[in-house]
């Protein structure tokens, strides 16, 4: 018998990493003994990159990794992406806007070196926004107090760091104006906060381009830092045709391959209505500069984007908002999936539940409105009421220590639910069950999708006669039930007497006997 073994390199372009092209290949080498049985097996993803000059870059269309963010080459980027954005069909065209109520001019005339706060009274005009993560404290914010200040001149250094960044950002590639939360909204005002994040939806909707500090935990630590690298890549010799030869650089694929669900802005719930508002994004990533539009995602430099997860779920949740369905059901289903991605998420105030996501209802009322209430739709709400926490013994649930929605709602609880069987159409089935009253009482009239004082719920339905256990984990044992989850129910109350013998008593009385 011989020894044997075989190498193999293969590549498989795919239409969500981008750029497009044989970026990313596979090496797969078997082995055994000839009339041995089995073979064994083993594989190793790689991605590959070439010098844009070099013979193999027709061929390998991805370029290295670019980690210096605030180059002028990564500020013409921004600005050629701003361009070409323009002429994608399906994003929106870029005009000028109704300003927000209060900017921050970046460049004023008398003295393009001193931002000022500028009341805009209904101007028009095109603007930048930011998205970011405040952290535990925060300097500088605006208020009743400051405001006149801030409006004849802005001490650019005693801003946060992440704001004085954006600013020199907005400056850099030519847009006037620049609208942060923290000073374009009175912070000591709940009028004012009520009404401008009513306007959420329309500010980042309308915007030229949002840019995300994706990378920074807090406001105090900016975003335009030489980002770091770990990989190594190993340059190897590369036949193109029988005469033409170049070189490529090979690395492996998990050390590239980009998650960008760890990244801190996507752990705040107010960004992700931020980011799906926005129809064009400049994310400052952990890793690169990055651009996000309807018509795909690319890194600076086109280095290779490849998504830890699968794009395509990726971007029919955080573009979904570009689509329109005919039928109400798949925006339900989109907004499932979007709830799903949301309670991950944290809001630093309790109340702020409801109103983060404010802005993306407003967006879904034109198909599953006009009817909501505390984070359901009237449109399949029995359907909706069945949520439920994802991996309780994983993840940690908890409530809120003071009143945020009706017990029926995820909002109800921190941590992250899910609808089982959400993507399966043939579950939208009649019930033996009615919805004959529902209702809510708002916090704020002029917020009709945020916070709520109280609200009510009414079913009819068929009714069974069931025990309820609070230590077996809110089991519910129903006389009558399929033979298999009355074994099943069994079971478990065995194993409960097994670790708790006082309680048995309590089991045996409430049905009968029979544990």
């Amino acid at each position: 018998m011989n020894d044997w073994f075989k190498v193999r390199l293969s590549y498989s372009p795919r239409n969500d990493v981008t750029p497009l092209g044989n970026n990313t290949f596979y090496i797969s080498i078997d082995w055994g003994v000839q009339g041995a049985g089995r073979p064994l097996g083993w594989a190793l993803r790689l991605n590959a990159f070439a010098d844009p000059n070099d013979n193999a870059a027709d061929f390998v269309t991805a370029r290295a990794l670019q980690r210096n963010v605030t180059s002028i080459e990564a500020q013409s980027q921004i600005c050629s992406w701003i361009r070409k954005c323009s002429g994608h069909e399906c994003c929106l065209a870029q005009r000028d806007a109704i300003l927000p109520a209060r900017i921050i001019e970046v460049s004023p005339t008398r003295s393009p070196s001193a931002p000022r706060l500028l009341i805009t009274n209904g101007g028009v005009g095109k603007y930048a926004t930011l998205s970011y993560c405040w952290g535990a404290s925060h300097s500088s914010l605006i208020s009743s107090s400051n405001m006149e200040e801030y409006r004849h001149h802005l001490d650019v250094a005693t801003l946060p760091k992440t704001i004085q960044d954006a600013i020199s950002v907005t400056r850099a590639i030519s847009i006037p104006y620049l609208w942060v939360d923290a000073l374009c909204i009175l912070q000591d005002s709940d009028e004012d906060k009520t009404r401008e994040i009513a306007m959420m939806e329309q500010i980042f909707r309308d915007s030229l381009v949002t840019l995300v500090a994706a990378s920074s935990d807090n406001a105090s630590r900016g975003f335009l830092q030489l980002r770091s690298g770990h990989s190594t890549a190993y340059r190897v010799p590369f036949r193109i045709s029988p005469s033409t030869f170049g070189t490529m650089s090979i690395q492996d694929l998990d050390d590239v391959i980009y998650d960008e669900t760890l990244e801190p802005i996507n752990r705040r719930a107010w960004t992700l209505q931020e980011q799906l508002l926005a129809q064009r994004l400049v994310i400052y990533s952990s890793h690169t500069l990055q651009w996000r539009c309807k018509a795909g995602i690319h890194n600076l430099g086109d280095s290779l984007n490849h998504s830890a997860f699968d794009e395509e779920l990726y971007s029919e949740t955080l573009f979904t908002l570009s689509k329109r369905y005919p039928e109400s059901h798949l925006s339900l289903l989109q907004w499932m999936k979007i709830i799903h991605v949301y309670t991950e998420r944290q809001a630093s105030l309790p109340n702020d539940k409801l109103p983060a996501l404010a802005g993306i209802v407003k967006e879904f009322s034109s198909e599953l409105g006009p009817c909501y209430y505390a984070g359901l739709w009237e449109y399949c709400l029995l359907w909706q009421l069945m949520w439920k926490t994802f991996l309780p013994d994983r993840y940690q649930i908890s409530k809120p220590s003071q009143y945020r929605a009706p017990s029926w709602s995820w909002a109800s609880i921190e941590g992250r639910i899910w609808y089982e069987h959400y993507d399966d159409t043939s579950q939208y089935t009649p019930y033996n069950c009615a919805i004959t009253h529902v209702d809510t009482t708002l916090k704020s009239i002029n917020s009709p999708h945020g916070e709520v004082k109280d609200a009510s719920l009414t079913l009819r339905a068929l009714l069974r006669k069931a025990w309820f256990y609070p230590k077996t984990k809110n089991v519910l044992w129903v006389k009558g039930s399929d033979d298999s989850a009355d074994s099943a129910l069994d079971r478990h109350l065995e194993k409960f007497i097994e670790e708790h013998p006082e309680d048995a008593h309590t089991l045996d009385s409430s049905h009968g006997g029979a544990a």
